[in-house]
């Protein structure tokens, strides 16, 4: 069997407050196939960012709630859902309109590319950082100074 898992959302157009956000899981293969519908958990545990629910089409605390609760259930993963649901509200959910869909595997690779971007980041940072001497001056090499201190 196989299992698609969707996101959507919609709201009334140009209407205020937060819209309606669902989770569609659909298995497919041999009996049959069967669709569950549920409400996306808003994730309140891992933070708070808006009292009024999900939002979207601008960059505020719902549209910062519906990242964070998006990314966390489609990830399984809290830490990376937390760390990374500010970027993708910037890149994507600011731009949603009245009604919108995302699929489990375009949220799963767009964090993975971004989580293995960040590390990469962080790695260069902490060798930059490795090679500034306590001063923040850059230290020589070895061989350098080996001279140096032979010279002296």
């Amino acid at each position: 069997m196989s299992r698609q898992v969707r996101y959507r959302g919609v709201r009334e157009p140009r209407e205020a407050g937060p819209g309606q956000v669902w989770v569609e899981e659909t298995e497919t293969g041999m009996p049959g196939e069967g669709v569950t519908v549920r409400g996306l958990d808003p994730r309140f545990d891992l933070r708070r960012h808006s009292p009024d629910g999900f939002s979207w089409s601008y960059s505020g605390s719902g549209p910062a709630q519906l990242a964070l609760a998006l990314l966390a259930d489609a990830l399984d993963d809290d830490e990376i859902a937390d760390a990374l649901h500010q970027e993708f509200k910037r890149e994507f959910v600011c731009h949603w309109h009245d009604r919108w869909q995302v699929d489990r595997l375009t949220l799963r690779l767009w964090a993975a590319g971004r989580w293995a971007q960040r590390q990469r980041e962080e790695a260069a940072a902490a060798a930059a950082l490795d090679a500034a001497g306590t001063d923040g001056s850059w230290r020589d090499s070895p061989e350098e100074e080996a001279s140096r201190y032979a010279e002296s």
